[in-house]
């Protein structure tokens, strides 16, 4: 699946858009440039067009990855908050 994250970079709010092909579950988890775990989510998706919205307003500036797994696939991008 193809995610487009905007904005990005952010200072405050990014949004995950994406389509899923069936009503599934999805696990979000943001990790620092450490490689540890500071916020996670979970998001029921639908068949579509769906939108996972996460808060970074109290994370520090960096990069950060977002990883996101749904239907047992996982999938990871970049993320720069400014």
């Amino acid at each position: 699946a193809k995610i487009n994250i905007y904005p990005n970079p952010t200072s405050n709010k990014v949004n995950l858009e994406f389509t899923s092909d069936k009503t599934t579950n999805a696990n979000w988890i943001l990790y620092n440039e450490l490689g540890k775990s500071i916020l996670k989510g979970k998001q029921k998706l639908y068949n579509g067009e769906n939108s996972i919205g996460i808060d970074l307003k109290n994370v520090k500036n960096g990069v950060y990855i977002v990883s996101l797994e749904m239907d047992g696939k996982i999938i990871t991008k970049q993320i720069i908050k400014n």
